[in-house]
């Protein structure tokens, strides 16, 4: 009889181990950070928990940002796409819960997420404009680039102070993974001399959201634009 009773005991213990697990592999959390905000992907039974959150400044863990909004993924193909990407970035491992960017995923698993968030209005991909005619807005005597936050999300990509006429600035490319850019840029150099009036050849890109990452790179020499401001 008490043979009996530890099988069995050790039995539930087993089921219990076994339904433990299955429970947490059905919670796990990818934590995305995009455009200043965290989007949490929370993988559930048969469907998928996103929380967008708002990061604010924490110094005791764990931090507890507060949620936004609430988005819950059912359709079945959006939630195979998101499960996949889950069973990717986790590969397996007993971590439940992982923080990435841009940077850490592949072209293909940004993709299948960005699809995910556009069919249900959840956020839009990181689209761009280059503005040329900017000769009202400030003249930066330094090389390097400036960040102005209004509607959108202004960069001024400058060559520097130059003594003749002639000279510009112009945007080549840019390459955009997820929330993370590189922007080409190209200058060109005035054929004459010298002249007494100064100017300042500058470039400029608007985003509709905020860049996680954002470099710019000469194109000619693969150098790096500095930030200025």
């Amino acid at each position: 009889m008490e043979k009996i009773n530890i099988i069995t005991f050790t039995f539930y213990v087993l089921i219990g181990l076994i339904s433990s697990q299955i429970s947490d592999m059905k919670n796990r959390t990818l934590d995305y950070y995009l455009d200043e905000k965290i989007y949490s992907i929370e993988e559930k039974e048969n469907h998928i928990n996103i929380a967008i959150k708002k990061i604010i400044d924490c110094t005791i863990e764990p931090c507890n940002f507060p949620i936004i909004e609430l988005f819950e993924i059912k359709n079945e193909k959006d939630y195979q796409n998101l499960k996949l990407v889950l069973d990717e970035i986790f590969n397996k491992t007993k971590i439940m819960k992982k923080s990435v960017i841009d940077e850490d995923l592949s072209d293909q698993q940004i993709k299948k997420i960005f699809t995910v968030f556009e069919n249900n209005n959840i956020t839009s991909k990181l689209n761009y404009t280059i503005i040329d005619d900017i000769a009202h807005y400030h003249d930066f005597s330094e090389r390097g680039y400036t960040y102005q936050r209004m509607k959108w999300h202004y960069y001024t990509i400058c060559s520097g102070i130059k003594a003749s006429g002639g000279n510009s600035i112009d945007i080549k490319g840019v390459k955009i993974r997820g929330y993370s850019v590189i922007v080409f840029v190209k200058e060109y150099m005035a054929s004459g001399g010298k002249t007494a009036a100064l100017t300042y050849p500058k470039v400029k890109i608007r985003f509709n959201k905020k860049p996680t990452k954002i470099t710019f790179i000469n194109f000619d020499n693969g150098q790096e634009y500095p930030r200025i401001n």
